[in-house]
């Protein structure tokens, strides 16, 4: 059966999963994924380097360079006087933060050249998964668990199957948009019924396709039900899905789901539940009013930033 979103759509018809892997399998892995686990292990130890080499480091990338000032001069860090150098900017964001910056930087530069013209709000996407990238590594590290840069980018990566939907399947991608917009609902029944899988299988799928960490892989998977993993990296899980939430909690850019989520959803959530099960002997309701300030906090920052 073939669909039209709205009219003057083009009508699409769904396809069958095989057809729809050999397509991902197609789909090429942009180096800013190679480079997660590779390239950027002068940054890991950049905690004992000087401030001059790791600025040095820095200006290597202009992309990366442009978005250290940004955030530098953000009102986050409401500074007195203007940064104007990079071992400034360095000084007052913490390694940690660089770091942070200096893989966000080329993954979503790199995605945004993929994906071309389709009719999607890109900047509120990135947006969206920039603030719960910062929300997945704050759970994690208040469950005690190691904050390691994978935690970071599984937040980031989410919903990295909305970008391959849009570049292998932009029919489909821009029919189930339109779809979204005039019907709401669940942008994955949408998906389901208008092209076959969705957007986090198809990202799951592009991940190990391309020999991503198993972290990453579940993560996109299983954000939006985090409950349906009980491997070793649940709590990972169970804090992407969570801060998937609060990051729609608290309207940090724009994923593309028109669906609003309550305080009382996040908190009620079965990925929620999870967290706290991770977290014996913690604070639940002092990290509720933490998250209420970050995600006030998180605002201008990502205005900022992309």
């Amino acid at each position: 059966m073939s669909f039209a979103a709205a009219a003057g759509s083009v009508a699409v018809e769904p396809l069958d999963h095989e057809t729809i892997l050999r397509q991902v399998e197609r789909c090429p892995q942009l180096p800013s994924l190679r480079r997660i686990g590779a390239s950027l292990r002068e940054m890991l130890d950049a905690d004992q380097r000087y401030l001059a080499q790791v600025s040095d480091l820095i200006r290597r990338d202009p992309s990366l360079t442009s978005h250290v000032f940004q955030l530098a001069n953000s009102a986050y860090f409401s500074l007195r006087r203007k940064v104007s150098t990079v071992e400034e900017a360095v000084f007052h964001l913490g390694i940690r933060r660089v770091r942070q910056l200096a893989m966000t930087t080329p993954v979503v530069d790199d995605f945004q050249k993929m994906t071309g013209p389709c009719r999607f709000h890109w900047r509120g996407f990135w947006q969206h998964c920039l603030g719960t990238a910062m929300i997945t590594r704050e759970l994690t590290r208040f469950a005690g668990d190691e904050v390691s840069e994978v935690v970071y980018v599984a937040g980031l990566l989410h919903d990295v199957g909305k970008i391959v939907m849009a570049t292998q399947f932009p029919d489909h991608f821009n029919a189930i948009t339109e779809r979204i917009q005039s019907e709401g609902g669940d942008p994955r029944e949408h998906e389901l019924q208008l092209l076959g899988m969705d957007h986090s299988e198809l990202g799951a799928q592009y991940l190990s396709a391309h020999s991503l960490p198993e972290p990453l892989v579940e993560s996109a998977r299983h954000h939006h039900a985090p409950e349906l993993y009980s491997g070793p990296h649940q709590l990972v899980v169970a804090a992407v899905g969570s801060a998937n939430l609060i990051s729609h909690f608290g309207k940090l850019g724009d994923s593309g789901n028109p669906t609003a989520v309550s305080r009382e959803t996040w908190q009620h959530s079965l990925g929620w539940q999870l967290v706290e099960q991770h977290s014996p002997m913690r604070d639940m309701p002092a990290l509720e009013r933490d998250l209420i300030r970050m995600v006030d906090r998180l605002r201008p920052v990502l205005e900022f930033v992309v």
